[in-house]
């Protein structure tokens, strides 16, 4: 699955390395769409737990909720 980085808000590609396996997860457990998306980032960053998780945790206590959604489904299915 690629994702499209263009979806993000610009102070948030600065944490690719982080946010981007977050993404990723939501292949193996889909997005929950009566929850708070900002809350599922946050979630799933903690289960993560890579290098640059706590800065990138600081960040979603900034961004709105569309911002989290923009985030959070911006997977692109990879085309054959």
């Amino acid at each position: 699955m690629a994702i499209d980085h263009s979806r993000w808000p610009p102070r948030v590609r600065q944490f690719q390395k982080v946010m981007a396996p977050a993404v990723e997860s939501f292949e193996g457990r889909a997005f929950d769409y009566r929850r708070s998306a900002c809350e599922q980032l946050r979630e799933r960053l903690l289960e993560l737990q890579l290098p640059g998780q706590l800065e990138a945790l600081v960040i979603t206590n900034e961004l709105t909720e569309r911002e989290c959604i923009d985030i959070c489904l911006s997977r692109q299915p990879e085309l054959n």
